[in-house]
């Protein structure tokens, strides 16, 4: 995940209440489900998942 670069300059000015609802919605989903989502929404998602997930694994 590190190579995908720091998602927390993608977020800046991105409210963290919105970030954790994007990355819960995307934990949540499945593939068929976020096919429904148009790209834009997509990447919101899993760029938010993402961010979630390193800063658990503590590398941002």
């Amino acid at each position: 995940m590190d190579e995908l670069g720091e998602t927390g300059v993608w977020l800046d000015g991105v409210a963290s209440g919105k970030i954790t609802g994007f990355a819960g919605e995307a934990d949540a989903a499945d593939a068929p489900a976020l096919r429904d989502y148009g790209l834009v929404k997509q990447l919101a998602l899993l760029v938010c998942l993402v961010h979630r997930a390193q800063m658990r694994a503590g590398t941002i």
